[in-house]
């Protein structure tokens, strides 16, 4: 990442992180509490900004693993998944990898839900045919 889209990317974060600011600590702790997850864990989600977390789905598509079944199975998977993705460090190489087909082949060496979505998919938590 230059310095320039790094620059660019903070400041595209920033009204988030501002009205993330002011909700208070009581406001973000309810926030955090009323979706499921660690207050740390959203805090770290506002700060890499509202694409991140963009490719799980299209992950799960890539690998034929249905995310309204791994729902219906168990939300927290599905919520951890989500959070995992959102401060993964690898997402230019997981885009890349998604756009040019790849990634079914490659995902297990960078993307940290690698172990999940092959158990899921070994689970059968798949798309039926047809979807």
């Amino acid at each position: 990442m230059t310095l320039a889209s790094m620059i660019q990317h903070w400041r595209s974060n920033l009204p988030a992180s501002r009205e993330f600011a002011a909700l208070g600590t009581e406001g973000r702790r309810a926030l955090a509490r009323d979706i499921g997850i660690p207050i740390g864990a959203l805090a770290d989600i506002i700060s890499h900004g509202a694409r991140s977390g963009g490719t799980l789905g299209e992950m799960m598509d890539a690998l034929a693993v249905d995310p309204e079944a791994v729902r219906r199975h168990d939300p927290a998977i599905l919520r951890e998944m989500q959070v995992t993705c959102s401060g993964c460090t690898s997402a230019r190489r997981c885009r890349r990898d998604l756009d040019r087909g790849w990634a079914p082949s490659t995902f297990d060496a960078y993307c940290p839900n690698a172990p999940t979505l092959a158990a899921l998919r070994d689970e059968a938590l798949v798309e039926s045919p047809g979807a």
